[in-house]
């Protein structure tokens, strides 16, 4: 009788892990915030962003390089400002969005004609900018100051270099 007590316990087990929503983020269950203004990343959806949860498909992917390097800095920007509020919970959503835009990065770039010479280094600073990133987002996890100043000098030499990659391939742009 135990052994059947304890297999029905393991499976029942199994079967509530099976059920759990799996993805990146934190929280919720999947629920997506509003969206922001035209071209800018959506807004958090709860009051807490540290409640959010979101998956890939929660997030719109960029349509062309220059539009995934713009979004990330719009992120960078929002995950900023809402440090420099007070409101550190409230960087959750963008720092969980920006996680995806940085991993389709190198895609993204090769899809839209990108020069393969520039694909190894776009790989290099879209992982540069999420190890800062998750660096922030680890602090504010721990509840802990989440010194954004210590990774901001190094988010912006990789945006700007993005930003040039971006401007060499754009037709019209200035190298």
């Amino acid at each position: 009788m135990t052994r059947v007590c304890n297999y029905v316990r393991t499976m029942t087990v199994y079967a509530v892990l099976a059920c759990l929503p799996l993805g990146s983020g934190c929280g919720d269950g999947g629920v997506p915030g509003p969206a922001g203004p035209a071209g800018a990343p959506p807004a958090s959806g709860t009051a807490g962003g540290d409640e959010d949860h979101v998956t890939a498909d929660q997030v719109e992917r960029p349509k062309d390089f220059a539009a995934a390097v713009a979004r990330i800095e719009q992120y960078r920007d929002r995950i900023r400002e809402e440090i420099a509020a007070g409101r550190p919970a409230q960087a959750h959503r963008p720092l969980d969005e920006a996680v995806f835009v940085l991993q389709w990065l190198p895609e993204i770039a090769r899809d839209g004609g990108i020069a393969k010479t520039h694909w190894e280094e776009i790989n290099t600073l879209a992982q540069a900018i999420e190890a800062a990133l998750d660096r922030v987002h680890a602090r504010i996890d721990a509840q802990q100051d989440p010194d954004f100043a210590s990774v901001a000098d190094e988010v912006q030499r990789a945006i700007d270099r993005l930003k040039a990659i971006a401007a060499q391939h754009t037709p019209g742009a200035q190298p």
